[in-house]
């Protein structure tokens, strides 16, 4: 499998632009972002000289479907500089059907951790990344530059991915895990639903982090009907950070692999960034529209079937999208959009939707609940206030402002779970795995449009249109 190397790009780079430009560009875009003013912070005290003039990096990885019947998916690694804005470079692509579990992967980890610490040494390598001697038919021009200053120090900041690709590739915790579910916390699946009353009072590092804590629902849930009002949202207390030190341990202790990306100086969980786009717009959002929707048009619009009703429904998010130009519609809404079936039973909703579309129906949701629900009923007055929570999370995005993130983020967990405790049998509401990652971003700090994965999604599915050019030959292959 061939492979472009980080150096060996970056040399490419500075042939035809200046490193203080990248540098500056970089600079630019450092004022919004304390997670990597921290990540410049670790290297100085790593013993790397002027932090700021080391220029970072991003590796993003993912699957993409390259077939008409989305039946095959294309591996997917791409190289992009902080303060380059769309500038993506493809490192490798790979069929998964040819994919081996923390083989393939790791293969090419391997290469790039050999590729990042001559970046951070500033010196291309003098032999290949297995310690062999350079090729004579493929290696001609590398041999050349060896021992020669690349001209610009770089660093691995980010890594980008949805939590399917950490496990996968990482052998990180996935949300079905029976012990932890989260590589930054001890968050286990088991804990995910548990709230603690005591959990403020004994939590160590709450001044330091904006949390409820303490704030019960009672101002929603007014009357005894609504089993809910002693909940309090879960807090650090429960959920400890866990460092990449103790992280990687664990790991070990537990059997599981490591890979070399942590080889790479500076590079650790607090790296691995969790993506708004498959947290939110696909997971949280969808789920909780998915629900709000299907209430609604079960209990509160009238009509012969449910494809009326829904009809009835989409309707009035018709009339949303022309009050406000909207660019991202649903080009339908049917019944099975917002709860499937699976082998004869109705699944929790969820809103089948692609990820602007998501987005674009943030405000809409607030509006429908407004006009359907009745506010006098303890329930549906939860619904209200939740969507308003989901509306001003989302808000926040456009001018972040980190504490009110987090405020409206923990509320709208808190009135989520609410609900799924009321609609238990039902299972209208549901409190999902992802809804931890929602936690984790606002205990980060940084504005999540930072580091979601739309224009990479683009660029690998950009990819799979070219390599869709060779799927016969792949097909004949498999």
């Amino acid at each position: 499998m061939s492979m472009l190397l980080p150096h060996e790009l970056l040399v490419s780079l500075l042939k035809v632009n200046h490193a203080e430009t990248l540098l500056q560009h970089q600079r630019a875009v450092m004022l919004q972002r304390t997670d990597l003013q921290q990540h410049q912070c670790k290297l100085a005290a790593m013993g790397f000289k002027d932090p700021e003039n080391i220029l970072l990096t991003t590796i993003w990885a993912d699957a993409v479907p390259f077939n008409r019947d989305r039946s095959q998916s294309l591996e997917v690694i791409t190289w992009s500089i902080i303060g380059q804005g769309s500038f993506r470079v493809p490192l490798a692509c790979f069929p998964k059907c040819f994919c081996r579990k923390h083989e393939t992967y790791e293969d090419c980890f391997q290469v790039l951790q050999w590729s990042f610490r001559h970046l951070l040494a500033n010196i291309c390598p003098c032999s290949r990344h297995d310690g062999t001697s350079w090729m004579p038919n493929t290696d001609s021009s590398r041999k050349k530059l060896q021992g020669k200053p690349i001209g610009l120090t770089a660093a691995l900041c980010e890594l980008k991915g949805d939590w399917a690709f950490f496990k996968e590739a990482l052998d990180f915790p996935s949300w079905s895990s029976a012990g932890r579910i989260c590589w930054k916390c001890t968050c286990r699946r088991a804990d995910l639903k548990k709230f603690d009353s005591d959990s403020l009072s004994t939590c160590p590092a709450f001044s330091q982090h904006v949390f409820l804590g303490g704030m019960k629902v009672w101002f929603c849930l007014v009357f005894g009907l609504f089993y809910a009002t002693g909940l309090k949202l879960l807090t650090q207390a429960r959920h400890l950070p866990v460092s990449s030190l103790d992280f990687c341990v664990g790991q070990r202790r537990d059997g599981k692999h490591v890979s070399g990306l942590f080889g790479i100086p500076g590079f650790g969980t607090e790296c691995v960034k969790i993506d708004w786009l498959h947290a939110a717009d696909f997971g949280l959002s969808c789920d909780y529209i998915g629900s709000l929707f299907w209430y609604i048009m079960m209990t509160k619009i009238d009509g012969a079937t449910k494809h009326v009703r829904c009809s009835k429904l989409f309707d009035e998010i018709k009339k949303f999208y022309e009050a406000n130009n909207s660019d991202s519609r649903l080009p339908k809404l049917v019944p099975t959009m917002l709860r499937a079936e699976q082998k004869g039973k109705l699944k929790s909703p969820k809103l089948r939707a692609k990820g602007g579309e998501t987005r674009c129906l943030i405000p809409c949701q607030l509006l429908v609940a407004k006009k359907f629900l009745d506010a006098s009923q303890p329930q549906e007055h939860t619904m209200i206030l939740a969507s308003e929570h989901l509306a001003a999370m989302y808000a926040c995005l456009s001018a972040w402002d980190a504490e009110a993130f987090a405020r409206s983020s923990q509320k709208f967990l808190l009135l989520l779970a609410a609900l799924e405790t009321n609609f238990l049998q039902s299972k209208m509401f549901r409190v999902k795995p992802k809804s931890h990652q929602i936690v984790e971003l606002s205990r980060d700090g940084t504005n999540p449009i930072c580091t979601w994965n739309y224009r990479d999604e683009s660029f690998g599915h950009y990819l799979a249109f070219l390599t869709a050019n060779h799927l016969p030959v792949l097909e004949g292959q498999v």
